[in-house]
């Protein structure tokens, strides 16, 4: 409905238009024919009325001209041309002139309609980089939300305490205090007999115990009383109890 409208008031415009020229020129046409003046001066006349009459008709024209471009899409170049009258005479040099405004207003559209995509085009590639950047902005301050997770500490096991033996003192007689006389009782019931199934005397001496504590090998098996006592003290102050305790259940 309104592009009818808009349609109606540009027709209206330009006949108007077209009256007022036609009557500017054959007013023009009737003060020459009343009062004949040069021909220099009677074309300068009628130049000048339809310079100001343009003046006058023209925003009117260009108005309508823009809303009806403004309602449909844009034409060839060619399309907005009207014919022109003969060359040389008024009505021509009029229609060239209209025809030039024309010309010029279309040009002047086509570089607003332009301008209004260049910037439409600029809008949205701020608006996708903003988009862009609260994105990345969100993705972020969400990763430095989410706490670290923390390992848990790796608990090692304290090693089981190794029992020390029992200290013992150098140059102790272990063999006649009450450690000595448990071991004697519990190993071969207070005896330093040597023989079958005695093999290790008072104490049960291995081969390589008695060695490791000073007894001479070719004693081992005949050794005296005396002597098995020695290597006795000699095993209990370099070990202390450990050589028996676990067997014998006897402590220094």
């Amino acid at each position: 409905m309104i592009t009818r409208t808009l349609a109606a008031a540009v027709a209206a415009l330009a006949w108007l238009y077209s009256c007022t020229c036609s009557a500017a020129l054959r007013a023009g046409q009737a003060a020459a024919a009343i009062r004949p003046l040069p021909a220099g001066w009677t074309r300068l006349r009628a130049a000048s009325t339809a310079a100001l009459l343009l003046t006058l008709a023209a925003p009117a024209g260009l108005a309508a001209t823009g809303a009806l471009a403004a309602s449909s899409p844009p034409r060839p170049a060619a399309a907005t041309m009207t014919r022109l009258g003969p060359p040389g005479t008024d009505t021509g040099r009029a229609e060239a002139i209209h025809a030039a405004l024309m010309m010029s207003h279309h040009r002047w559209v086509l570089h607003r309609r332009a301008l209004a995509r260049a910037r439409a085009r600029r809008a949205a590639a701020a608006l996708a980089a903003a988009q862009a950047a609260a994105a990345a902005q969100a993705a972020a301050a969400a990763a430095a939300s989410v706490p670290a997770v923390t390992p848990a500490p790796t608990v090692t096991p304290a090693p089981a305490p190794t029992p020390s033996p029992s200290p013992a003192l150098a140059g102790t007689d272990y063999a006649h205090s009450a450690f000595g006389e448990c071991v004697r009782a519990a190993e071969e019931g207070g005896s330093y007999a040597w023989g079958p199934g005695n093999g290790g005397g008072a104490y049960q001496f291995l081969l390589s115990t008695w060695e490791a504590f000073g007894g001479p090998a070719g004693d081992y098996g005949s050794a005296s009383a005396g002597e098995q006592d020695q290597i006795f003290d000699n095993a209990v102050s370099a070990t202390g109890d450990a050589q028996w305790a676990p067997y014998d259940n006897c402590h220094l």
